[in-house]
């Protein structure tokens, strides 16, 4: 007896000992579970830090070009004009003359020129319903849809499915204008195309003060704001907003807004605001 609760004492002495060890290393392996996690927790934060910086990024770059949000949009608003999404690309890649930013703003000018938002919805038989035809998308892509279609006037959209209707029968004239596609926030808004006065030409220089330098006589029929008056096209590449300052009338050099005194010698050709 006295052998067997020797064996018995030492028995439970090493599994006394096991159990530290068992209970030592459950320990270890909590803490390294804890660094793990803290560690996981430090990625995941991380991961977010970035997450939250890139969208930072992307709210300003939406805001700082006017809601369009790429490059690409631009082009794709600007594809019904001739030539100009490719002045738009030239000057993104080589940053010629002026910056994207410029070319931004004024895109964003030759849009209002396209196109106007209404201040209160037609109903669809106010607009007349031959001809009627229907796509999908956001405004903007309804808008590019309508101008692939020389008939079509304008279109009612519809938020809650995003389907715009197009008529080609009338435009619709309900509440006031506004100068562009505005973001609709009622059930249906209405949007019409806006087609300008043309620009009556004259060969020459017929203004003498220059005001800015753009790519494309779109371009600068848009910025063609304020005291601007003319658009003086030295060739298809560079185009000058201009009219005729005080000094220069004085001098007898241009009329402000005429086609007088025009130097046919510089060549070129004038458009005149109408």
């Amino acid at each position: 007896m006295n052998t067997e609760t020797a064996n018995i004492a030492t028995y439970a002495g090493e599994l006394a000992s096991l159990q530290s060890a068992a209970s030592a290393c459950a320990t270890e392996a909590a803490t390294l579970q804890t660094v793990a996690t803290d560690a996981a927790n430090d990625s995941t934060a991380a991961q977010q830090t970035c997450s939250t910086a890139a969208a930072t990024a992307v709210a300003l770059g939406a805001k700082r070009v006017d809601q369009l949000k790429t490059v690409d949009d631009l082009l794709l608003m600007l594809q019904e004009h001739e030539g100009l999404a490719a002045h738009v690309k030239a000057a993104v890649t080589t940053l010629q003359a002026q910056t994207v930013a410029d070319f931004v703003c004024q895109a964003s000018a030759q849009l209002a020129l396209r196109w106007e938002s209404r201040t209160a919805s037609c109903t669809h038989a106010d607009q007349g319903n031959e001809g009627r035809y229907s796509t999908s998308g956001t405004v903007l892509e309804c808008a590019d849809a309508c101008d692939a279609n020389a008939k079509c006037k304008g279109f009612s959209y519809k938020v809650a499915d995003s389907q715009c209707f197009n008529f080609v029968t009338k435009a619709c004239e309900a509440g006031e204008a506004v100068a562009g596609l505005e973001s609709c926030e009622d059930d249906w808004c209405n949007y019409n195309k806006v087609f300008p006065e043309p620009w009556p030409s004259q060969a020459g220089n017929c203004q003498a003060t220059v005001i800015g330098t753009y790519s494309s006589l779109q371009l600068c029929q848009a910025a063609c704001t304020g005291d601007c008056t003319s658009c003086y096209e030295i060739s298809p590449e560079k185009v000058q907003t201009r009219w005729c300052s005080p000094a220069h009338t004085a001098n007898g050099w241009c009329t402000n807004g005429q086609f007088t005194s025009c130097n046919v010698n510089q060549g070129g050709t004038t458009y005149m605001k109408p």
